[in-house]
């Protein structure tokens, strides 16, 4: 039998490694990268970790739009993911959903993997008053992946 895929899920916010970091680290196969359906503020951040993720050759992304202040488009978004990783790739999938990210996406991806058994992580940032001199986007670092399994 052939070992199950690693797929993330994780909405963009304010940071970047928060995103490439447990993706790097945690050798996931295949990515959701969620973003804001309307007007993203955070465009520049998406910008950056696809420019990082785009150098992981093994790595698959995904870019899915959805409204990340609503629980419930969140919710069906996380369970439309789940459900067509199921379709394609069958039970063996393993899904790791980021839920670092804002509190209403965060609630909704430990709500999905409760119901559709997925495994909730944490990445625990430091933030420090470093810039990168690229862009000029803060610099944290992660600390710590915590499997926040329920």
């Amino acid at each position: 039998m052939k070992p199950g895929l690693r797929v993330h899920i994780a909405t963009v916010g304010f940071q970047v490694r928060r995103i490439t970091e447990p993706l790097i680290r945690e050798r996931a196969d295949k990515v959701y990268i969620l973003t804001s359906s309307h007007g993203d503020r955070a465009a520049a951040y998406l910008d950056k970790i696809m420019r990082i993720l785009r150098k992981e050759k093994y790595l698959q992304v995904e870019k899915r739009a959805m409204d990340i202040w609503d629980l419930f488009d969140c919710l069906q978004t996380y369970k439309k993911i789940i459900n067509e990783e199921e379709e394609n790739e069958g039970k063996n999938t393993h899904i790791y959903v980021n839920i670092t990210g804002n509190k209403i996406s965060s609630v909704a991806g430990t709500m999905a993997c409760m119901i559709w058994k997925g495994t909730p992580y944490y990445a625990h940032m430091e933030y420090n008053n470093k810039r990168d001199p690229a862009d000029g986007l803060p610099d944290e670092d992660v600390t710590e992946i915590v499997d926040s399994t329920i």
